[in-house]
Parts: C-alpha cells; sequence; structure tokens
C-alpha cells in the first residue's frame, strides 16, 4: 500500500533548517558584537591610562619646578601608571606598542609618548581630551587639538605614534 502525501510531510524537515539557520545567524551577531566591545575596550582602556599617567605625573611633580628626570621608572615606581598597562618593567598600551614618558624639551613640561597605535583607534586617541594638552603629534605632525579631526585623519597611517605633551 502507497502512503498518500500530506501537507505536513517535510514539516519536520523545514522546521529544524529554520531553527538551525536562526541560530548560526544569532551566534555571527553574538561573536561580532563580542569582537567590537573587545576592540572598543582596548581603547577605552588606553584613554583611560591615558588620563591617569597624566594626572599622577603631574600630581608627582606638583611640588617641583620642572618635569627633569621624569621616565617610565619613576612613574612605575611613583604608582602613577595604571598596572594593566606595566609588563615587568616596562610599559605597554593594549595593542602592545611601547609608552614612554619623558621631560619635553621645555622643562616645565612632560611628554607620554604612545608607540604602535592601530588606524582605526588613532583619530580616537589623538583627538581624546583637547583641553589637557599644549599639543599632540601624530606620526611627527602637530595640529591644533581643538579642530584636528581632519588634521588627525591626515596624519594617522597603518601605526601610528601619538605625542601629548603637557604642563
Amino acid at each position: 500500500m502507497i502512503k498518500k502525501s500530506s501537507y505536513r510531510d517535510g514539516f519536520f524537515t523545514k522546521e529544524a533548517m529554520g531553527g538551525m539557520i536562526f541560530y548560526i545567524v544569532m551566534s555571527a551577531v553574538v561573536l561580532g558584537t563580542i569582537y567590537m566591545l573587545f576592540g572598543t575596550s582596548k581603547l577605552s582602556e588606553m584613554q583611560q591610562g591615558l588620563t591617569a599617567i597624566h594626572m599622577q605625573v603631574r600630581s608627582l611633580y606638583s611640588t617641583s619646578s620642572s618635569y627633569a628626570g621624569v621616565n617610565n621608572d619613576i612613574a612605575i615606581r611613583a604608582g602613577a601608571v595604571p598596572n594593566k598597562l606595566v609588563k615587568g618593567t616596562a610599559l605597554h598600551n593594549p595593542w602592545g606598542g611601547s609608552i614612554t614618558i619623558s621631560p619635553a624639551t621645555d622643562l616645565g613640561m612632560f611628554q607620554i609618548r604612545l608607540d604602535g597605535i592601530p588606524q582605526e583607534d588613532c583619530i580616537k586617541m589623538a583627538t581624546f581630551q583637547p583641553n589637557l594638552w599644549v599639543s599632540v603629534s601624530v606620526n611627527g605632525n602637530t595640529f591644533d587639538t581643538r579642530s584636528g579631526v581632519s588634521q588627525a585623519a591626515t596624519a594617522c597611517s597603518q601605526t601610528n605614534s601619538i605625542i601629548y605633551t603637557s604642563r
């Protein structure tokens, strides 16, 4: 005897396939979101770290007339650098590049240099809290921090060095 086909034949297969497709799409969305959050967390971590270093170094030298002698070693020993940025006796940013704290040419100022900043975060880092800095330089190009988005975009390349100068 031959069984007659009904409109329900294959219903389970179609339902299962729909569920699998939904699961794959949702998994891709979740993984994409996680990837974006981790990328953003590096940027946020460095922005917080930069602010902390700036405030702590200024506080550390508040009774001094100059920043002569300021360097990574002193900043680490004084606790002026967030622990997440300290790797042994060196300072590294979340992207793996180095961080260097040094006196500026004018000893009444100091500099924080970040190396290895990726292009996608360079503009955001170069224009971060513009009122804190006397000057900002990207790959050797100094620009006006208050109107520097287009200048920063021009100066940023694949891998970048940013120097922040502060009083």
